[in-house]
């Protein structure tokens, strides 16, 4: 599927979960799950360091160099748990 397909395809996905209300519900249940696994404390933590040591303090430069870091040690668990989540939405609605 061509990027710009899935980029719609996205967008609409969004679109619906946020009109019925299960975007709110499932980004309540990312952060509890996040927070849970010291993941939001770690991140914060690296993040604080960066900031000590960058000059000039930059919020985009600051942003981009954790990013990485961030997306990729969300426990596998709390990806599977919002994915089951997100596909147990479309379900309902698509059905």
């Amino acid at each position: 599927m061509p990027s710009q397909d899935l980029d719609v395809l996205h967008q609409d996905i969004r679109r619906r979960l946020i009109e019925s209300g299960e975007w709110d519900h499932i980004r309540a249940v990312l952060y509890a799950r996040l927070n849970e696994s010291g993941w939001v404390d770690e991140i914060k933590d690296q993040t604080k360091e960066k900031a000590r040591t960058m000059e000039p303090l930059s919020f985009e430069r600051l942003f981009e160099g954790i990013k990485p870091t961030a997306q990729n040690t969300i426990p596998l668990s709390v990806k599977r748990e919002v994915n089951a989540l997100i596909r147990q939405s479309l379900q309902k609605h698509l059905s």
